[in-house]
């Protein structure tokens, strides 16, 4: 097979014409990897008609998410991937405000943080816990 347009045209079409997006980069050996993106190609059908046939992959967001059913959320501060809108947030802490992924975001008691404000936030709970439990004694 010489190209993936051979799925829709048939092998030996007759291309008019064919433009292809790629990828390229290196294996583990160096040897180049070819990854087709998107591409179109105009043919001519043995009929004497003209067959178009546009080819796109399906693209994902960082999260997992589809690209064609879901919208943009924003990109994370830290790692700089593009998340949907469902898998998007920002840093719970008021004075942070980090737009997060998924893979950066900290979870503690429900709540989305970044990695910077994770270990104050729970050191700050961790406190309040204790002076509760020794406070309750005498708070009845």
């Amino acid at each position: 097979m010489n190209s993936f347009f051979d799925l829709f045209f048939g092998p030996g079409h007759t291309p008019i014409r064919e433009q292809m997006d790629v990828h390229i980069t290196l294996d583990g050996d160096g040897h180049p990897r070819i990854e087709p993106l998107d591409g179109e190609a105009v043919s001519l059908s043995e009929e004497g008609s003209i067959k178009k046939v546009s080819v796109s992959r399906d693209r994902f967001f960082a999260c997992g998410c589809a690209v064609a059913t879901s919208q943009i959320g924003g990109m994370c501060n830290p790692c700089r991937k593009i998340s949907c809108s469902i898998h998007h947030t920002r840093c719970a802490v008021p004075s942070c405000s980090r737009p997060l992924c998924l893979e950066c975001s900290r979870f503690l008691e429900d709540v989305r943080v970044c990695s910077r404000c994770y270990e104050p936030l729970r050191r700050q709970l961790a406190r309040q816990k204790l002076t509760r439990a020794l406070l309750r004694p005498f708070t009845g």
